[in-house]
């Protein structure tokens, strides 16, 4: 980090257990249960670059096919929740979000991950994934200088 420019901050994707288990076990052949641990190391990875203020967002991403359930909400609350304290940027790229727009709006803002700009885009070829998909941009952070 010391080789970076003052003002250049990382956004840090999450963890592909967090918000990916299909593709998670997939890849290793692990179950994608998450446990407390899991988070803890993710939380203790990041950690320097928080700490030197390099942090410009934690990049929460979902793929096309979490759609806007119960189950998906728990679980995208769990999340907000474990990070809380570094600055989110949340994509929810299911038109489900998009039709429960108010609803989405409060479950981001209740965990200080404000809601920010939605654009569609088609999804071709993707019966599940609805009319569309929803791209959830939170604006820029700003932050005193350390």
């Amino acid at each position: 980090m010391a080789i970076t420019p003052k003002d250049f901050e990382f956004a840090i994707k999450v963890w592909q257990k967090f918000t990916h288990p299909g593709m998670f076990k997939k890849a290793t052949g692990a179950e994608p249960e998450v446990s407390q641990a899991d988070y803890d190391d993710f939380k203790r990875g990041i950690h320097p670059i928080a700490e030197e203020c390099k942090l410009a967002c934690l990049l929460i991403q979902f793929s096309e096919w979490f759609a806007c359930t119960p189950q998906h909400q728990d679980t995208l609350s769990s999340l907000l929740r474990q990070f809380r304290d570094y600055p989110m940027a949340v994509e929810l790229r299911h038109a489900s979000w998009d039709e429960r727009s108010e609803e989405t709006k409060a479950l981001l803002a209740a965990f200080d991950a404000s809601s920010g700009v939605h654009r569609h885009a088609a999804v071709q070829g993707d019966d599940q994934a609805g009319t569309g998909a929803t791209a959830v941009a939170l604006p820029t952070l700003s932050r005193s200088e350390p």
